[in-house]
């Protein structure tokens, strides 16, 4: 439970005084008899991170509103509160379903970490199997992201796909890997991350000093591009041409 009133803890951790499991921890370690039984009774369960996981599931469609504070999990462990009514608030019927599940309050109800994933996989969001972050060569890496992207239907990939091409992209050796990385963020710039050119366009520019004419031209492409799909800038970024992009691309005016 932290200081904001969250509490995940799955409700069969709780007991109440004179029950089964308080009488157990009341006896001495030594005369608890040390049977499967009794240390099933008094073990942590898989059942219980999958309640945890289900509250942290629930945090993230509720704008970062917790499922529970302890008040409200004591009420929920005694049946006062519905899991209906925890979940009214998240519009997506499926979501909804995988959390009312996986905070069932019968333990042995639950399934499995490896089963929800299995169960609800149509409502988990497509994320590459990052093959690329096994692979040294930031080539590679850039290589597998671009053909993960090209595939990619949708948007939802749009900030881990930015972050991996912006950790890789100086690095690469090849001057095409460095035209997909390019070609990656412009992607991602049109997806999610759409209006907020901050953590995008800094890259963009740092390439257009590249050694290759060919990366040159691909990243002045892209800032073009890139600035052309803003809807408007912010106060913030009101002299961005003027003190930011004119500085940086005036040597261009020689660039055979």
């Amino acid at each position: 439970m932290a200081s904001r009133q969250c509490c995940c803890i799955a409700p069969e951790r709780f007991y109440d005084p004179g029950s089964k499991i308080a009488l157990l921890l009341a006896t001495p370690r030594d005369s608890r008899g040390g049977t499967s039984s009794t240390n099933g009774q008094l073990a942590l369960q898989p059942s219980m991170d999958i309640f945890s996981a289900g509250c942290v599931v629930a945090e993230l469609f509720l704008d970062g509103n917790p499922l529970f504070s302890l008040s409200r999990l004591l009420q929920y462990r005694k049946g006062a509160i519905s899991s209906d009514n925890l979940v009214s608030g998240i519009p997506d019927a499926e979501i909804a379903g995988l959390i009312q599940h996986m905070i069932q309050l019968d333990p042995e109800a639950r399934l499995s970490a490896a089963e929800y994933l299995d169960r609800w996989a149509p409502v988990f969001p497509r994320a590459p199997l990052a093959a690329y972050m096994d692979k040294a060569d930031p080539d590679l890496r850039m290589q597998t992201l671009y053909d993960e992207v090209r595939a990619t239907h949708g948007d939802e990939l749009c900030e881990i796909a930015a972050s991996v091409a912006c950790a890789n992209i100086r690095n690469c050796q090849l001057p095409g890997s460095r035209c997909m990385g390019i070609k990656v963020l412009l992607w991602c710039s049109r997806g999610s991350m759409k209006g907020d050119p901050d953590l995008i366009l800094p890259y963009l520019v740092a390439l257009a000093a590249d050694p290759s004419p060919r990366v040159r031209a691909e990243a002045v492409v892209a800032i073009r591009d890139l600035l052309l799909d803003l809807d408007r800038l912010t106060p913030i970024n009101a002299n961005i041409f003027d003190d930011y992009l004119a500085p940086h691309l005036q040597n261009f005016a020689g660039d055979a």
